[in-house]
């Protein structure tokens, strides 16, 4: 259960990537191990327009498959230990 609550905790209910935290804490490491090794990081930002109006208007259901490649292509591009995507809501 105590598994469960954290993952809860760090994941976004929607897409079940990493959310804001865990972003953050990526982020972080990602910072510290460049600065270690002296090298340069990069951050992409999709930003997907009315995402939160297709969930509202539409249900959870539809906004989940209207995400699912966009979440497919994430985890893709994140299959490299080093790499990391996350779904953060931006308030309007």
């Amino acid at each position: 259960m105590t598994r469960e609550m954290a993952h809860s905790a760090q994941h976004d209910p929607v897409t079940n990537l990493p959310n804001r935290l865990l972003l953050n804490d990526g982020f972080s490491q990602s910072i510290a191990l460049a600065r270690r090794q002296h090298k340069p990081i990069a951050v992409i930002f999709l930003d997907l327009d009315r995402f939160k109006y297709i969930n509202d208007s539409l249900g959870h259901a539809t906004a989940t498959s209207f995400f699912s490649p966009f979440q497919n292509d994430c985890w893709l591009l994140c299959a490299v230990p080093t790499r990391s995507a996350a779904r953060v809501e931006m308030n309007s």
